[in-house]
């Protein structure tokens, strides 16, 4: 029973949906896509050298900051 059931659900999907067809992009799209990839390296901020250069002249300024710096992270 759940067998014709199924063969007949079939038969309307398929009959409800028209088939695609075999379709090819006109154009290539890799170029387009390249574009929006990020590009390779690492990039640093302005706010990340300007607190790396605190924290480094923090450590020789108090060398016991350095220990308190090292136990935050």
């Amino acid at each position: 029973m759940n067998e014709s059931r199924d063969e007949k659900f079939g038969k309307i999907i398929k009959n409800a949906i028209e088939p695609i067809g075999e379709r090819e992009l006109q154009r290539d799209l890799w170029h387009q896509l390249k574009v929006k990839l990020p590009k390779p390296g690492i990039s640093v901020s302005v706010l990340d050298w300007v607190l790396a250069a605190l924290a480094l002249m923090l450590s020789f300024f108090v060398p016991e900051a350095f220990l308190n710096l090292l136990a935050h992270l």
